[in-house]
């Protein structure tokens, strides 16, 4: 009796989403619809081989599903180096209810895993559910799950570790009020963060069983032994909440789906919630709407997954996906979507190459879904997500997943064209020789490697739910060095647009002079050329366009990012990219921190020369003395070791000569 009792539990917890009314959330989803809101195709991401350092089995599970929404944090890595990685095991499918436990696995940073190659299980509370991991006191863990009681419905704890040792379990006040019949107060699925202060903060979900449900926080400033009453935030529809605390602020930032209204979990807007101190919230005025989805012309909703990052640099950063969302249909063609705080704008990773959409994705899962974002120490994010192709479906009729990632190199607004990391195919697949790739969560570091987990399910949907068969799945873990992805000395790559910074300019000839690498810009505007590492210059032309020239160029071994404006020409010499006369633009910016741009036009080759002077006329620098091409030319100026005050740069060109102002500022 008590078995049945809290596999009912289980069960009405993990179908909460999907109990909503077939005119608001229909059941038989609709392929693709054909209309105004139709979107351009694209070539289907091909599969790639992963460019993998090491891969691991680091446990095993009958429990495929590790979260509801969105995957959240359950990697951490420590001041030591030794990295720990947790997840849902179940022993065994016919006895999950006594079986299900959070399990975790550490690697000493030596590459070291434990000999069983199993992990260890965090408590003998069963069944266990739905961890969330972060670090807290250089070396300790802070780690959230929830655990179902006889008497309470559910309890949430927190694990207090030290390495693998021993552990301190913590129960976490998990009721909020008033409690009602349609709002009973009870919280689960629970997120944690840690900031630099060692204040342990926790959100988490309310269970309602089958409509909206609250979300509410708390914290803990003792390490888990005592705790603030647990506030509400907001009501939700989907259980797609993150916190995040900042690595280089005392900042903690909350982000979630807003509902446009409580009648449908498919029309959300993602939001975010900040306290700069991570102790005083504005939970009634403080929400950030970055998406304002609900006050816009069209149909594009965010549902149930998103992840939130606090860059080192303090930026905020949120990853979601969304699709065209009306009252009568769901168009099946899903976008991953990212916001930078100090950017501001709302980019486009990528989106699903199917525009007929078959149904073949788990409860809950989108064609691209349950994103994870980290950022590595050359200062590049990534992204990574699970993907699913209507040509890769099991025997079941459920998609194989593959794990994709994408880079931002050392820019924000500009993301690669997605990576399959595992690229595994395994169509008709029949249970136990499937291999769907789900759930990943990465570190969050700065190294040079990329370390993540997921699951590799051998047999896709959810078995819990009654989608495919349950098999005995394998927890991964991977790691991969980021200094070389392409397999050149270097790369280069960037956005070419008109004027405006807005309009993508195709079929622009990017050179790097003096080698042989060279790229032509597509519709999109994008161009990525492969050099060697090192200092270059760079040659942009299109005809009617003026020819322009960027100096001393550094391409790292990592990834480079130069973004260019093109100019059109105008008046009689249309025909013509060149200038017709030399000028001298105006630095940009001045006055200027450290770093400036000086660019100038030659209307023919000449010998030139451009020279920094300062205020006595005394000789600073010489940037640049060779013989040049005709056109726009670009020098990056970097004054680093001068002296604030006024400078003078003087461009010479043969008989010509002019000179300009710039003002340094430190």
């Amino acid at each position: 009796m008590r078995q049945f009792y809290i596999l009912s539990m289980l069960l009405l917890c993990s179908s909460m989403l999907i109990a909503q009314s077939s005119d608001k959330m229909p059941l038989d989803h609709n392929r693709f619809i054909t209309g105004a809101e139709e979107l351009p195709e694209v070539e289907i991401i091909p599969e790639s081989a992963p460019a993998v350092a090491n891969i691991a089995t680091i446990g095993h599970t009958y429990w495929d599903m590790q979260s509801i929404g969105s995957v959240g944090n359950r990697t951490g890595i420590c001041v030591d180096g030794s990295m720990y990685f947790t997840w849902i095991k179940a022993y065994d499918w016919q006895t999950l209810n006594d079986s299900s436990l959070v399990y975790y696995n550490w690697n000493g940073g030596s590459g070291h895993w434990p000999s069983n190659e199993e992990g260890e299980p965090l408590s003998g509370y069963q069944p266990s559910l739905f961890p969330s991991l972060d670090i807290f006191n250089e070396n300790y863990h802070a780690l959230a799950f929830q655990s179902f009681n006889w008497d309470t419905m559910g309890v949430i704890f927190l694990a207090e570790g030290y390495y693998h040792d021993d552990w301190y379990h913590h129960i976490v006040p998990n009721q909020v009020f008033p409690q009602m019949d349609d709002y009973p107060g009870y919280c689960l699925w629970p997120q944690v963060a840690v900031d630099r202060n060692n204040v342990i903060h926790i959100i988490m979900h309310e269970n309602t069983g089958d409509g909206p449900l609250r979300l509410a926080y708390t914290q803990s400033d003792d390490g888990g032994r005592n705790w603030t009453d647990p506030v509400v935030i907001d009501t939700c529809t989907v259980i797609g909440a993150m916190i995040e605390a900042s690595p280089a602020s005392d900042k903690v930032v909350i982000a979630y789906h807003k509902p446009s209204d409580l009648s449908s979990q498919w029309h959300n807007d993602i939001v975010y919630i900040e306290s700069e101190d991570g102790i005083n919230w504005d939970f009634e005025n403080g929400k950030v709407n970055i998406t304002n989805y609900a006050n816009d012309d069209d149909s594009l909703w965010a549902y149930t997954d998103l992840d939130l990052m606090i860059d080192s640099h303090d930026n905020i950063n949120l990853a979601w996906n969304a699709q065209w969302t009306t009252q009568e249909d769901v168009y099946y063609r899903t976008y991953l979507y990212f916001f930078n705080e100090d950017i501001g704008t709302l980019d486009e990773v990528c989106h699903h190459p199917d525009s007929t959409w078959a149904d073949i994705q788990p409860t809950w899962h989108r064609p691209i879904c349950k994103m994870n974002m980290t950022q590595i120490d050359n200062g590049n994010y990534v992204i990574a997500w699970t993907q699913y192709d209507t040509l890769d479906v099991s025997a079941d009729g459920f998609g194989n997943g593959d794990i994709y990632y994408s880079i931002a190199y050392f820019g924000y607004h500009y993301w690669e064209q997605p990576v399959n990391f595992t690229a595994t195919s395994s169509p008709g697949c029949a249970p136990g020789d499937c291999a769907s790739e789900v759930y990943v969560s990465m570190v969050s570091n700065m190294h040079d490697e990329l370390f993540m987990e997921y699951i590799n399910d051998q047999d896709p949907g959810s078995a819990m739910l009654g989608e495919g068969a349950a098999t005995n799945n394998e927890v991964k873990y991977h790691d991969e060095y980021f200094c070389i992805i392409d397999g050149f000395g270097g790369t280069l790559s960037g956005n070419i647009t008109e004027g405006d910074s807005v309009t993508p300019v195709e079929n622009v000839l990017v050179e790097v002079l003096y080698t042989t690498a060279s790229s032509l810009t597509g519709d999109n505007g994008i161009y990525s050329v492969y050099p060697e590492a090192g200092e270059h210059s760079i040659k942009v032309s299109k005809p009617g366009y003026r020819t322009q020239f960027f100096h001393y160029i550094y391409v790292s071994e990592y990834h480079s990012f130069l973004n260019i404006v093109m100019d059109a020409t105008t008046g009689i010499d249309d025909n013509s990219p060149l200038p017709r006369e030399l000028s001298l633009s105006q630095n940009y910016p001045n006055p200027f921190n450290q770093t400036t741009t000086i660019s100038f036009e030659l209307p023919e080759p000449e010998q030139v020369s451009l020279e920094i002077y300062d205020i006595t006329g005394a000789l600073v620098e010489t940037l640049i003395k060779e013989h040049l091409p005709a056109g726009v030319h670009k020098i990056n100026w970097n004054a680093d070791k001068l002296a604030s005050g006024t400078y003078f740069y003087k461009l010479k060109a043969g008989e010509l000569s002019k000179i300009n102002k710039a003002v340094l500022i430190k």
